[in-house]
């Protein structure tokens, strides 16, 4: 709920929280000094470009939201709200940060993400209680090796450019930056259950992700990747592989030792045949298949016994094994003309055959 300021002014001292988002402010009212006991404030959707200064006088803050403004910099009085936990600099116009930050010694939560940051100084691991920090849809490039040294406790990693090293860090986005290559300290994240690589510039992945134990969701769609090590295969508790859009032209026998993988997206590739092993995948309920360059399909598939969604449209297909009748409450997925061409598929009992490109 938005504030009057001007009726707030007759107690100021009560005030704990106060909301002046979206007022096409450029200037904050001087008067704000006098809120001592602030703890929240919300000037998101304005039009500053700079923080006020006389922000920087509220010591009690702990939640500051500055997104969606103009700031193109921040002040080293950053360093002064030492009570900060929560601050909100999304969807701005920011390239760096001051090294002051590195005081904000209680700050839980920081969202850099949508600015136009190249590189993070190492010194953010200085936030000892730091387990939330957003720096997807920035520029950053490449992870600097120099910099790769001990995080404390970050949970919660929206970042490319920060040391973690030894971290516990749980959740990686890396998503939508420029991203060619990832070095091999990659591997140190053994506490990651999430990882997101989607829309960045990569041609491989580096073998020392199957270090990555614990990953129960790898995210690595539209990229350029041409090829996926072995050591994919010690990734034993993954439930969730998405590879789409990218230029994989086959996949490693160890892809059999995911069998706990729930949900494996393969679309848009380059893949010309899959290896036995799949057969190996007794979780797996959604196989995603379209739009490759298939022309068998092996015997094996009719093991996947709780596959509820199966599609291949958009292949080169010119049978379907005979065991994949064995897929009882599958959806199968195909487009028509591949449809005429399985002139077999008439003598298959499935539950369901869905033609891609028929409009109803």
């Amino acid at each position: 709920m938005k504030s009057d300021f001007k009726n707030l002014l007759d107690n100021p001292l009560e005030i704990k929280r106060l909301d002046l988002s979206n007022r096409k402010l450029d200037k904050i009212p001087k008067q704000i000094e006098l809120f001592k006991n602030l703890e929240e404030l919300n000037l998101s959707g304005n039009r500053f470009q700079e923080i006020p200064q006389e922000i920087y006088s509220l010591e009690q803050l702990t939640r500051l939201d500055l997104s969606h403004n103009q700031l193109k910099k921040l002040s080293s009085k950053i360093g002064l709200l030492k009570n900060l936990e929560n601050l909100n600099l999304s969807n701005n116009q920011l390239r760096g940060l001051p090294q002051e930050i590195i005081l904000l010694k209680s700050l839980i939560t920081l969202d850099l993400s949508y600015n136009k940051l190249q590189a993070m100084p190492y010194k953010i691991c200085n936030l000892e209680s730091l387990s939330n920090l957003d720096l997807s849809h920035n520029q950053l490039e490449e992870i600097s090796i120099e910099e790769i040294i001990s995080v404390y406790t970050i949970e919660n990693l929206y970042a490319l450019d920060v040391p973690f090293n030894e971290s516990k860090v749980s959740n990686l986005n890396l998503g939508y930056n420029q991203i060619e290559n990832l070095p091999y300290e990659i591997g140190g994240l053994t506490f990651l259950h999430y990882l997101n690589l989607e829309h960045n510039q990569l041609k491989s992945v580096h073998w020392a992700i199957g270090n990555l134990v614990n990953l129960s969701e790898l995210n690595l769609q539209d990229n350029q990747i041409e090829s996926l090590p072995n050591e994919i295969g010690n990734l034993e508790v993954l439930k969730s592989l998405d590879l789409k859009h990218n230029c994989l032209k086959n996949i490693p026998i160890e892809i059999g030792n995911l069998k706990k993988l729930h949900h494996l997206d393969l679309q848009y590739n380059q893949i010309e045949d899959l290896p036995n092993e799949i057969g190996n995948l007794e979780e797996l309920d959604s196989f995603y298949l379209s739009h490759n360059r298939l022309r068998y399909i092996s015997a094996t598939i009719g093991q996947l016994k709780k596959l509820k969604i199966l599609d291949i449209s958009y292949n080169q297909l010119k049978e379907l094994p005979v065991e994949i009748q064995e897929l009882k409450n599958v959806f199968l997925f195909l487009n028509r003309k591949q449809a005429r061409k399985l002139t077999k598929i008439n003598t298959f009992k499935f539950k369901f055959i869905i033609c891609k490109d028929i409009k109803l």
